[in-house]
Parts: C-alpha cells; structure tokens; sequence
C-alpha cells in the first residue's frame, strides 16, 4: 500500500464516520431521556421499578456503546485499516503517523511503500 491509498482510507474512514455519528446521537440520547422518564415514574410507586429502569439504562448505555464500537472495527477491517503485522488500528492519529514515516508505531514494521514522500520545501 502507497502512502496516498492509506491516506485515502483514512478520510474515507473519517467522513463515514461523521455520516453516522448523528444517526446514532438521534438513538442514543432518546433512549436514555424516555428510560430516566420511566424510572422517575416508576420510582415512586414501586423501588424495584426504579431498580430495573436504571438496569435498562445501563443495559442501553453498554448495548449501544458496543454496537457503536463493533460498527467502527467491522469498518476498519472492511477498509483494510489494519497493520499487517501487528493489527494495530491505522484509522487515526497511529494511521496518520504511518502516512508520515511509513512504518507501524506500535510494531516498527515498514508497512507502507517508500514512494515519493511529501515534500515539505516550497515550489
């Protein structure tokens, strides 16, 4: 892989991401006001409906934190974000690293070709 194709996986990766962080604010945040609602309402009445709103808020919380998390690693390894020696994440700060130097900074492997780097001097 080319300096340039990893860098193109990496924006490509980062615009997808900022399609889909509003969708799921739009799930998330609701969720988490109607289950407090139900809690607030329920409490009064009756603690153990006030136990078990606020174990379906966590519920919530953890189930909408890992299906956001196993969504970013599904595309990651979808668009090849990965280093092929060690595995590491390349789809942030690390990936943007290995686009300067060419190399893995959590193994030291060379993983990218040593194509014409970027020129930092002035036309």
């Amino acid at each position: 892989m080319t300096r340039k194709e990893l860098a193109e996986k990496i924006n490509s990766f980062e615009k997808g991401n900022r399609k889909r962080e509003w969708p799921m604010v739009l799930v998330f945040l609701p969720g988490i006001v109607l289950i407090g609602l139900f809690g607030a309402k329920v409490a009064d009445d009756s603690p153990l409906l006030g136990a078990l709103a606020i174990l379906l808020m966590l519920a919530w919380i953890v189930g909408t934190t890992w299906l956001a998390i196993r969504t970013n690693n599904k595309r990651v390894r979808d668009l090849g974000l990965l280093c092929p020696s060690c595995e590491a994440n390349l789809a942030g700060p690390i990936g943007r690293l290995a686009v300067a130097t060419t190399y893995c900074s959590h193994c030291g492997t060379q993983i990218l070709q040593n194509d014409a780097a970027p020129s930092a001097s002035a036309s």
